[in-house]
């Protein structure tokens, strides 16, 4: 973009000829008038930031993290469990629902009817398992 002058208009990146982004010096107020830039003095995204020094909150400007969990607990072995199931036996079952045509008949359903519930009852399942387990560890 170019306003009538021939120059570059305000708030524009770039130069028409190369397409390289114009670089401003930092300013030491937090940014440029209305551009949105911060000054990089050594704050968020500047690479001394990038390193891990060990140390979190108000010195890095970083939130502190919360400790790791010492075990993985039965709720994450039943999500383990209900995720099996849905990935690896339900497939499975699939594969064997036309030799079980006179099972699925005894249930009511027909064999396109079990190619649908088949997969959707351990979906449901497995949400909600997994929302049940969010909000039970968040309560923890």
């Amino acid at each position: 973009m170019t306003a009538e002058g021939g120059g570059t208009a305000p708030g524009a990146r770039g130069s028409e000829a190369g397409g390289e982004e114009a670089s401003s010096p930092p300013v030491a107020d937090g940014g440029e008038a209305g551009n949105g830039r911060v000054a990089d003095a050594g704050g968020v995204g500047s690479p001394e930031d990038t390193e891990d020094t060990g140390t979190a909150g108000a010195a890095t400007g970083r939130p502190r993290q919360a400790p790791p969990a010492d075990r993985f607990g039965w709720r994450g072995w039943l999500l383990v469990g209900a995720v099996l199931v849905a990935f690896v036996v339900v497939p499975v079952a699939i594969l064997f629902l036309p030799a079980a045509k006179g099972l699925i008949r005894a249930a009511g359903l027909t064999l396109r009817d079990a190619y649908l519930v088949l997969p959707l009852v351990p979906a449901l399942a497995l949400a909600s398992m997994a929302v049940w387990a969010a909000l039970a560890s968040r309560g923890a």
